[in-house]
């Protein structure tokens, strides 16, 4: 084996290596992002859970002063919730992305390949 093809195998194996770490990059990008479904459902449970308490509370209170503290109640109530959709939004854009790009160095990584190989079988 002269030298240049030697070279080409060395870098074949290195991209073999590279290939192997992005798949597994990919397989926890996925994990995360099946996870990041049940905690998108947990939350919508919640929700509506906390919904039914409200509804629970504003209908047992009486009075101004109960009236006032069960619109405050709401109100932090409904800033949670979007700060934590948001939080949870922003990790879901942030796991596409990065199986986007995992999906976008594997092709390219195969094709890499694919391009050794054939000049190694001239």
């Amino acid at each position: 084996m002269d030298s240049v093809s030697e070279k080409r195998t060395q870098h074949l194996q290195t991209l073999k290596k590279q290939q192997i770490q992005v798949e597994e990059t990919l397989q926890t990008l996925w994990k995360k992002q099946y996870e990041q479904e049940w905690q998108e459902a947990d939350f919508d449970v919640m929700r509506t859970e906390q919904r039914a308490l409200q509804e629970l509370l504003h209908n047992g209170w009486q009075g101004d002063n109960a009236q006032a503290f069960h619109y405050y109640i709401e109100d932090v109530q409904e800033q949670e919730q979007r700060t934590w959709k948001k939080d949870i939004q922003t990790e879901a854009d942030v796991l596409k992305k990065g199986v986007s790009e995992s999906k976008r160095k594997f092709i390219q990584l195969e094709e890499q390949q694919a391009q050794i190989r054939k000049e190694l079988t001239s």
